[in-house]
């Protein structure tokens, strides 16, 4: 196991260089760009406010309930989109991987890490959001970049 991680800290160069592709060609032809990062939360955040907390009442029962699903969004977003990016990560690199020789599980991990920083980015919105109106910081917080580190090798 511990040679297949040798290997791409090897390639890192590569590993890099394709996260950073990824993030290029992730915003290229959008229209907002990279404040999609930030917006795509916030939105599908405001879509859940109004449909689960107006129409099902269930921000009467939980206090800060943006909150408490942006908490939720924000890793499943996280997941899905690693979890779909790195299944379907061989195809659309099949020319890098027919034509040169490097350990190949650099092409989903380059993936996932582009998720992961597209995560990160908008966990700045949930530290607004816990900053202005949210419930007092607890020492549990300590725990949240282990969580991140084992969602990322997930």
């Amino acid at each position: 196991m511990w040679q297949g991680w040798v290997q791409v800290f090897r390639h890192r160069s590569l590993w890099f260089n394709l996260i950073g592709l990824d993030q290029k060609i992730r915003y290229k032809n959008t229209f907002v760009g990279f404040l999609w990062s930030f917006l795509n939360p916030l939105l599908l955040m405001a879509v859940f406010v109004v449909v689960f907390g107006q129409v099902g009442r269930f921000s009467e029962a939980i206090e800060s309930y943006p909150i408490f699903l942006l908490t939720g969004l924000l890793p499943w977003q996280f997941f899905t989109a690693s979890l779909l990016g790195a299944s379907l990560s061989f195809r659309s690199a099949t020319d890098l991987v027919t034509k040169a020789a490097f350990p190949r599980q650099i092409i989903p991990l380059a993936s996932v890490a582009t998720n992961l920083i597209n995560f990160l980015y908008s966990l700045v919105i949930l530290i607004g959001f816990f900053a202005v109106s949210g419930p007092p910081m607890t020492p549990n917080l300590l725990y949240v970049p282990l969580i991140i580190f084992f969602q990322f090798i997930m």
